[in-house]
């Protein structure tokens, strides 16, 4: 029998128990905390996000650097992990996850992709909708 503290559980009680903190934490975080695989980071791959939308992050945002293209970029602080913090929270159905490069798909069918490192060496959240780009540079 194990137990945290006074508190002893039974060994065949340990689901319910685990069920039951999974649900709480998951509540408390907006995580989604189910049986689903974790991802490289510890985060569920099914993770519902906390609601951001690309438009919150473009709020926040300060303009970058101006392009010649049809990509559009902007500046956020926090390093890869608040890069990786805003990928999470979009909400996105994740297709590829590597320690430092993840890609899903947004509802609205858009790819979002966050790496430790780009092209300029700064961490980056990409957004692509056809040929159009937008970029958060942390």
């Amino acid at each position: 029998m194990e137990g945290i503290g006074n508190v002893k559980v039974p060994d065949e009680n340990t689901n319910g128990l685990e069920n039951k903190v999974r649900a709480y934490l998951s509540e408390k975080t907006g995580l989604n905390l189910g049986e689903g695989k974790a991802g490289n980071d510890g985060i569920e791959l099914s993770t519902k996000g906390t609601g951001k939308t690309v438009d919150d992050l473009i709020k926040v945002a300060k303009p970058g650097r101006a392009t010649k293209g049809r990509t559009i970029q902007y500046e956020l602080s926090g390093g890869f992990s608040e890069a990786m913090n805003d990928f999470h929270s979009l909400g996105p159905k994740i297709t590829k996850d590597t320690p430092d490069l993840k890609v899903g798909i947004l509802k609205d069918g858009r790819t979002v992709i966050v790496r430790k490192r780009s092209s300029d060496g700064r961490p980056t959240l990409e957004i692509q909708d056809g040929k159009k780009r937008i970029k958060f540079r942390y």
